[in-house]
């Protein structure tokens, strides 16, 4: 078994039991979207710094682009566009430590992701809430793409819990 698996926390090894495919808990959600709130509202400042303003301009591009995918129920375009936003913004934070932390969540992020994508509406709202974070660069106010990029991941940590609980 790759010991990768194992340490991003998608299975639990018991000994002289097996192995398990992990099911994340409350504590562990509320854990890795506080993380993950703090690192891209960050990540946000410091991309602006560094980020072409064409590479925000092909990224808001493509989150216009996923509606119909929604709207017909693929939902992997949408993930892929979702990953792509907030990837490119920690990659252009040219912060490594930063990105390294990112890294050591991101397959949890996308095993929850996956796991309460239920229906449209959800990616549907992180969509838009995506296109207003970008308009927001775009117009160069990074403070208020901060306070919107928090609060798109408080939103999404709290459908996430309430799928749990």
């Amino acid at each position: 078994m790759p010991s990768f698996l194992k340490k991003d926390g998608l299975v639990d090894v018991k000994s002289r039991s097996g192995t398990y495919v992990s099911q994340p808990n409350v504590k562990d959600i509320e854990e890795i979207y506080e993380v993950r709130k703090a690192l891209e509202g960050r990540a946000i400042k410091l991309s602006m710094t560094n980020m072409p303003r064409q590479i925000l301009e092909k990224i808001y591009q493509n989150v216009l682009e996923v509606d119909h995918d929604i709207d017909t129920g693929n939902l992997n375009t949408f993930f892929q566009s979702d990953r792509n936003l907030h990837k490119t913004l920690i990659t252009y934070s040219k912060n490594s430590r930063l990105i390294k932390m990112m890294e050591s969540l991101e397959t949890q992020i996308n095993w929850i992701g996956v796991m309460i994508a239920h229906s449209q509406e959800r990616p549907r709202q992180a969509k838009n809430e995506h296109k207003e974070i970008l308009n927001v660069l775009l117009r160069s106010d990074v403070l208020l793409a901060q306070n919107l990029m928090e609060g798109h991941i408080k939103t999404i940590k709290q459908m996430t819990l309430k799928d749990f609980r």
